[in-house]
C-alpha cells in the first residue's frame, strides 16, 4: 500500500522540520508527502526546499503547495488530498513527531481488517 502523508501548516517551519525528520525515520517510508502552506512568507517553502532531496534519496516525493483557497486547516487537507496519489491517506498536523513505527503500525490494520475504511492512532 502507498501512504500519502498530507501536512497543513501555517507559521510552523521549525517544527514541520522536526516532523519531517521523524518521517524520514519511520521504518515504512510514505509514498509522498504533501505540505500544504498557509504562511504568508517562504518559511515553510524553504524548509520543504532543504529537505526535498534527502526525501528523494528515500524514494519519497516531498510536495510544497501554498494553498490556493481560504485560510483554514480544513481546506488545506482538501487540497492536499485532492493531490494525493496513494491509496491509504494519512493526515499529520505540522507540530507532531511520529514514534518510528507509527506508519507500519497504521498499516498493520488496514492489512489485518481488509474492510477497513479508516484508523487513527
Amino acid at each position: 500500500m502507498r501512504v500519502s502523508v498530507i501536512v497543513p501548516t501555517y507559521f510552523r517551519a521549525h517544527d514541520l522540520s522536526e516532523l519531517l525528520d521523524s518521517i524520514l525515520r519511520q521504518t515504512v517510508k510514505p509514498f509522498e508527502v504533501i505540505v500544504v502552506d498557509d504562511t504568508p512568507n517562504d518559511s515553510v517553502k524553504e524548509v520543504c526546499d532543504k529537505f526535498r532531496e534527502i526525501f528523494r534519496e528515500f524514494g519519497i516525493d516531498l510536495i510544497y503547495v501554498r494553498n490556493p483557497r481560504e485560510r483554514s486547516s480544513a481546506i488545506a487537507r482538501i487540497v492536499g488530498a485532492e493531490r494525493a496519489k496513494g491509496d491509504i491517506i494519512m493526515f499529520f498536523d505540522s507540530d507532531i513527531i511520529l514514534m518510528p513505527n507509527y506508519i507500519e503500525e497504521i498499516l498493520k490494520i488496514f492489512n489485518e481488517k481488509k474492510d477497513a475504511i479508516g484508523v487513527q492512532g
